[in-house]
């Protein structure tokens, strides 16, 4: 999502596949595009722990992104955010509030689908028609 919300990137896999899996997939779409090719004065990568990875990490900082990623528990070790990391991180609403715009529409949070093209087709309709009432 970029920071109005709108998704730079759109990938429907099964629901019990974990994010770190599905990252390559997305950045090789991120990568294609031509939105990433924009310079910015800085660009943050927003991750739930779900993307808490040091590959993921690598690959973004390669990509230009600083990432903030909130750490799993199980990695005593690590310093959580400090407290500029966390100020940028509550931005992250944004992408909690754009999945909430999805799922007004019936067809996207309840899938009536029976193919995943059908569906794609389906998700991409909704994001085009929050992006045109965002205008």
């Amino acid at each position: 999502m970029d920071a109005k919300g709108v998704p730079l990137v759109v990938d429907i896999s099964e629901g019990n596949r974990h994010d770190c899996k599905l990252f390559e997939r997305a950045q090789n779409k991120l990568e294609e595009s031509e939105i990433i090719k924009v310079k910015q004065n800085k660009r943050y990568f927003l991750g739930d722990k779900g993307y808490d990875s040091e590959k993921i990490r690598e690959v973004m900082k390669k990509m230009g992104y600083e990432t903030i990623i909130a750490k799993r528990k199980r990695k005593a070790n690590d310093v959580s955010l400090n407290k500029k990391e966390v100020k940028i991180y509550r931005k992250r609403i944004i992408v909690e509030n754009s999945f909430s715009w999805l799922k007004r529409y019936a067809k996207v949070d309840r899938i009536y689908e029976k193919n995943k093209m059908s569906y794609e087709g389906v998700v991409n309709l909704a994001i085009s028609m929050i992006i045109y009432n965002k205008r």
